[in-house]
């Protein structure tokens, strides 16, 4: 696992795209977390379940969001290997 894992840091950091998607993502992460309030904070105790299902429907958005991500990019490793 820890092959693989080094196969993909190395691979990921010969191409200059990740950091520019790495960047750009950490910043979508800042101006959500500064602009929009889903903080799990004060007054939880007053609507407690509306809190957590609100938090696991975000949750589960990002997660269908960046799902389809994860096979497309081995479609195209098989691809450039011209193994379709």
């Amino acid at each position: 696992m820890n092959t693989i894992f080094l196969f993909e840091a190395r691979r990921i950091s010969k191409h200059w795209p990740s950091y520019l998607i790495a960047l750009i993502l950490v910043f979508i992460g800042i101006f959500c977390g500064n602009r929009f309030n889903l903080s799990v904070g004060e007054g939880i105790y007053l609507n407690s379940p509306y809190t957590t299902g609100y938090m696991m429907g975000m949750l589960s958005l990002a997660v269908i969001f960046l799902l389809p991500s994860m096979p497309y990019s081995c479609f195209l490793k098989i691809r450039t290997q011209n193994l379709i």
